[in-house]
């Protein structure tokens, strides 16, 4: 499961930017199941048909992660942000991150009395003026926390995107290995979760499982 979910966690995809996570997951996955498409919302919905007369079991794991995105530029090269999903600023300060095109950078807070707030955080991406960083990087550009995949102990492995990528590596263990069964498997690979689950709503009703299960860490 290691390499799997090292490959998994190691694609950029921030909420709403989940593209490459369901390419690699796309291939992965492709001579397992019955069927693939993704939805005009970016979920990726793979189904293994079952038996006549089984049920239709949903299983979705999300794909996105939580990210930064680029609101503004400040005269010396700074790049104002705000969250994308449930950033925690205390554990976000001098963490590295990177952009979707390789920039990297790190994320700073101005110097504040009391408590930190979104508003108070910007990435420094090395550039030396507001011109050469709107060079390296667009308004709306998302960073996320720059991939760091290792092992803790034998059993265990810590990785920025391990929410919710290692239950993606999981459902797709599963449609590598669970062979014919006698209930339909819905596999949904979902986008957007950390603004408000939005990915799993529309595959829910559009599927319209018998039942439905979220796996989650």
């Amino acid at each position: 499961m290691y390499d799997l979910i090292e490959k998994l966690v190691n694609a950029y995809g921030p909420s709403g930017r989940e593209t490459l996570v369901a390419d690699t997951i796309e291939e992965m996955v492709k001579p397992c199941v019955d069927t693939i498409r993704r939805d005009a919302l970016g979920n990726l919905i793979c189904e293994k048909q079952g038996m006549e007369g089984g049920k239709r079991i949903m299983l979705s794991a999300h794909m996105d992660h939580i990210g930064f995105i680029v609101t503004g530029f400040e005269k010396e090269g700074f790049l104002r942000v705000t969250n994308v999903g449930g950033i925690g600023i205390d554990v976000s300060l001098t963490r590295h991150v990177v952009f979707a095109n390789g920039v990297e950078g790190v994320v700073v807070c101005e110097p504040v009395q009391g408590a930190k707030a979104m508003k108070n955080l910007f990435i420094d991406i090395g550039a030396e003026s507001k011109e050469e960083a709107e060079k390296l990087v667009k308004l709306g550009d998302v960073a996320v926390y720059a991939n760091d995949c290792f092992r803790l102990g034998e059993n265990r492995v810590s990785a920025p995107a391990m929410d919710d990528r290692c239950a993606c590596a999981l459902l797709v263990k599963l449609l590598q290995t669970v062979g014919e069964t006698q209930d339909t498997i819905i596999a949904v690979f979902s986008v957007q979760e950390e603004v408000g689950c939005r990915g799993a709503k529309v595959a829910s009703f559009a599927k319209a499982p018998d039942l439905g299960i979220a796996i989650d860490v």
